[in-house]
C-alpha cells in the first residue's frame, strides 16, 4: 500500500465529535485535539468492528495519546494504533450495533475518505472491516504523554549480596531504609502511573518480597488492570507469598536469575546457597501455573554455559529465558576485569540463539520471533548490546528514593544522565514530558539495532562532555560510575 502523507494533500476533516473521547472504560475523559492524518507510518493492523467488539472483555484500558496515536492494553500485551485508527476506536467504544456504526456521521466519512485516499484498503470497510494503516514500534516517542511501563525499585534491599549489582543492594543496602518511600509515597506514584495510563509496572529492588507493603502495592496496580511483572532472586520466597502472588490477576511474569548452571559456577558471583532455592521457587511457581522468566548476567567466568543455564531454567518449568553481559555499574564497577570480551560475548549470543532455535525454551522479548523469521544473522542484532541503553521514550525507572532516571548502565558512562527529577516532588508526567536530559537522549539515533536501544559510544552523548570523546573498543569496558 502506498503511504500517503504528501504535503499536498488535503488532510482529512474529521468531525468536532472526535475531539472529546473516552480515555477508558471507566467514562472518564480528556481532550484530544484534532491531528493531522499525515502521522501515518506504511504497516497494516486489521481493525475488524465486530472482532473488535467481541474482543471487548480482553481489553483492559485505552489511552489516547494527545498528538496521534491511541494505545490498546489487551490480555495478551498492547498495540499502538495510529490516529486514524484511534478516531474508529473511539466509536467503537462508544455502545453502539455495527450497522448503527456504519451510518454514524463522522465514521461514515472517515471509512470513505480512507478508502478514496487509500488509507483504507477496500470498500468492505462498509460492512465493518477496515485495514488501517499503523505501525505497532515505531510510533514516535513525541506521542507519549506518559511512560508504556515503569520500573519501580521499592527497595534496595535484598537477601543476596552479589558482586556486580548495579544498584547496590544487599542485606545493608546503600539506601539506608529508613530513607525509602514510604507506602503512601508509593501509593502516591502508583497512582499518578494509572491516571496517566502505563500499561506496565516491574516491580523490582532489591528484591520487592523483603519490603512488607509489597502486597498492598502490588494489589494496587492489579486493581487498576496494570500488567506486573515481579522481579525478584526468589531466596526467601515462602507458600504464602506464592498464594497471593499467584491471586494477582494481572501478572505476566516473575523474573528470575540464574548465573552458573551449577552450585559452584552460581555462586561465584551471587554468593553461596542462592543456586538451589533459585531453582526450588521457580518449580513451586510453575506447579502453580505461573509464568517464570529467568536472566543470566554473562561474565568471563560464566560466559560458556549458556545452554546450560537455558536447559536448568526449562527443566525447572521457567518459560523465558534472557542474557545481558554485565557491566561496570554499582559493585559492577570494581569487576572490570570480568566484563565479558567481544569474542566471549559472541560465544555466548551464538550459545542462545542456538538455545532459542532449537526450541529448549522462549526468549523473554518477543522481538526475537521477528529476528528468527528475518534472513540474515541473527547475532548481528545483539553483537553491540553490551553497549546499549534504553533511552527513556518508553520506560521509566524510579528508585526507592523516588529518583526517576532511564538505566543503571547509562548512569555509569554518563552520570550526567543520573537524576532526571523527584516523582514525589515534580511528578511523572512533568519529568517525561518535560526533562531536557530525556529530550537530548531521545534524540539520539537507535537504528540500526532492533531491540531500539541507544548506542552509549553515540558521538552526540559526548557533545556535552569536558574533553576529547571517549573511543572505546567492543573490548574495552565501559569507565567505571
Amino acid at each position: 500500500m502506498t503511504n500517503n502523507t504528501d504535503q499536498d494533500e488535503p488532510p482529512l476533516e474529521f468531525g468536532t465529535d472526535f475531539h472529546r473521547v473516552s480515555a477508558g472504560w471507566d467514562n472518564t475523559t480528556e481532550d484530544v485535539p484534532a491531528s493531522s492524518p499525515n502521522r501515518i507510518s506504511s504497516e497494516l493492523l486489521q481493525l475488524d468492528v465486530e472482532d473488535w467488539l467481541a474482543l471487548g472483555p480482553s481489553v483492559h484500558r485505552v489511552r489516547f495519546e494527545r498528538e496521534s496515536s491511541c494505545i490498546v492494553q489487551f490480555t495478551d500485551g498492547i498495540r499502538a494504533y495510529n490516529w486514524p485508527a484511534a478516531l474508529l476506536i473511539q466509536q467503537l467504544l462508544r455502545p453502539a450495533l455495527v450497522g448503527d456504526l456504519a451510518r454514524t456521521p463522522e465514521v461514515e466519512y472517515f471509512l470513505r475518505q480512507g478508502i478514496e485516499t487509500g488509507l483504507l484498503s477496500n470498500a468492505s470497510a462498509y460492512q465493518g472491516t477496515a485495514s488501517v494503516v499503523t505501525h505497532t514500534e515505531k510510533i514516535g516517542y513525541d506521542v507519549f504523554g506518559m511512560p508504556l511501563a515503569a520500573e519501580l525499585e521499592i527497595t534496595n534491599q535484598c537477601f543476596r549480596t552479589c558482586s556486580y549489582c548495579a544498584y547496590e543492594s544487599g542485606p545493608n543496602p546503600s539506601v539506608p531504609l529508613s530513607e525509602e518511600l514510604s507506602t503512601d509515597a508509593w501509593l502516591d506514584v502508583l497512582q499518578q502511573l494509572i491516571e496517566g495510563g502505563v500499561t506496565a509496572i516491574e516491580f523490582t529492588g532489591g528484591d520487592p518480597f523483603a519490603r512488607p507493603d509489597f502486597p498492598l502495592l502490588a494489589q494496587a496496580a492489579d486493581d487498576a488492570g496494570i500488567g506486573l511483572f515481579i522481579n525478584s532472586d526468589l531466596s526467601v520466597l515462602n507458600e504464602g507469598q506464592i498464594d497471593w502472588v499467584g491471586d494477582l490477576k494481572h501478572l505476566r511474569r516473575i523474573q528470575a536469575s540464574l548465573d552458573g548452571a551449577t552450585e559452584a559456577s552460581c555462586r561465584v558471583t551471587r554468593g553461596p546457597g542462592g543456586f538451589l532455592r533459585a531453582v526450588h521457587s521457580i518449580e513451586a511457581l510453575a506447579s502453580r501455573g505461573l509464568e517464570v522468566g529467568v536472566g543470566m548476567t554473562v561474565h568471563r567466568g560464566n560466559f560458556g554455559e549458556v545452554e546450560a543455564v537455558g536447559k536448568v531454567a526449562a527443566d525447572a518449568g521457567a518459560t523465558s529465558f534472557y542474557i545481558g553481559p554485565m557491566y561496570g555499574a554499582g559493585r559492577g564497577s570494581q569487576m572490570q576485569d570480568q566484563i565479558v570480551t567481544a569474542a566471549e560475548w559472541e560465544i555466548a549470543g551464538r550459545d542462545y540463539i542456538r538455545l532459542l532455535q532449537n526450541g529448549v525454551i522462549d526468549p523473554a522479548h518477543e522481538r526475537w520471533t521477528t529476528l528468527f523469521s528475518e534472513t540474515g544473522d541473527p547475532f548481528s542484532h545483539i553483537v553491540d548490546q553490551p553497549f546499549l541503553s534504553s533511552r527513556g521514550d518508553r520506560t521509566l525507572r524510579i528508585d526507592p528514593l523516588g529518583r526517576a532516571y532511564v538505566s543503571a548502565k547509562l548512569r555509569a558512562w554518563h552520570p550526567r544522565f543520573w537524576f532526571l527529577g523527584g516523582v514525589h516532588v515534580a511528578g511523572v508526567a512533568a519529568i517525561w514530558q518535560d526533562s531536557e536530559l530525556l529530550r537530548e537522549l531521545r534524540e539520539v539515533p537507535t537504528e540500526p539495532n532492533v531491540f531500539g536501544g541507544v548506542d552509549l559510544r553515540a558521538a552526540k552523548l559526548h557533545e556535552h562532555r569536558s574533553g576529547p570523546t571517549l573511543k572505546l573498543s567492543r573490548s574495552s569496558p565501559p569507565p567505571s560510575a
